[in-house]
C-alpha cells in the first residue's frame, strides 16, 4: 500500500509493525466485546509506531467533515457554483482533453483517484476512513519529523495570517466579506 496515491507502494512492512497493528486490533475487540468501563471514546483503535490514535479522534475527524460539508453548502447558497453533486469527472476528463478510452497508465491512475475524491467529497468519511487519514497522517508525520522537517509555531501563524489576508482582499474586492463575516 502506498502512503502517497500516484507512487509506488514500497514493501518495507517490519514484522514488529505487522504484529503491533494486529495486536491492538485484538484488544481493541476484546475490550469492546468484554465491555470494560474505559470513558467512551479514549479506546485506542490503532497504535502507530508509539503513538496512540482514539476512537475520540475518528469522531472528531468525522465531525470536522460533517461541519465542512455544512459550510460548503453555505457558500453555495452565497455563491452559486456546482455542488459536488453536480460535477461528474467523465466530464472534469473530457474538459481536461482526457478520454477515458485512451488514456495512459498514469491519466488513468489520475482519472479514479479523481473519481474517488469526488465521491469522497459527496459525504462524511465513515469510521474506516476517518481510522485510515489518521493513521496516514500519523505516518506522515513521524516520517517528516525523522527527516527534520517541520514548521515552527510562529512561522505556522504567519501562514495562516498570510492565507487570511489574501482570502479578505479576494473577497472585499468583489465586496463580498461583509456576507462572509455575518457566517461567523
Amino acid at each position: 500500500m502506498s502512503l502517497c496515491r500516484g507512487l509506488p507502494a514500497k514493501r518495507t512492512h517490519k514484522p514488529q509493525k505487522i504484529f503491533a497493528a494486529l495486536a491492538a486490533l485484538a484488544l481493541l475487540l476484546t475490550t469492546t466485546a468484554s465491555g470494560s468501563p474505559t470513558p467512551a471514546g479514549d479506546e485506542v483503535v490503532a497504535v502507530v509506531n508509539g503513538e496512540k490514535i482514539t476512537l475520540r479522534e475518528v469522531e472528531r475527524v468525522i465531525r470536522e467533515a460533517k461541519v465542512g460539508l455544512q459550510m460548503a453548502s453555505r457558500l453555495r447558497e452565497l455563491e452559486p457554483g456546482p455542488s459536488p453533486e453536480q460535477i461528474d469527472a467523465a466530464k472534469l476528463a473530457a474538459a481536461l482533453g482526457l478520454d477515458p478510452g485512451a488514456m495512459s497508465a498514469e491519466e488513468a491512475r489520475f482519472y479514479r483517484r479523481l473519481e474517488r475524491d469526488l465521491e469522497r467529497r459527496k459525504r462524511p468519511p465513515d469510521r474506516n476512513e476517518a481510522f485510515n487519514q489518521l493513521v496516514r497522517e500519523e505516518v506522515l508525520y513521524q516520517e517528516a519529523v525523522k527527516r527534520g522537517l517541520g514548521v515552527s509555531l510562529a512561522e505556522a501563524r504567519e501562514l495562516q495570517r498570510q492565507v487570511e489576508e489574501v482570502s479578505r482582499k479576494a473577497y472585499e474586492r468583489e465586496g463580498r466579506w461583509q456576507e462572509i463575516l455575518r457566517l461567523e
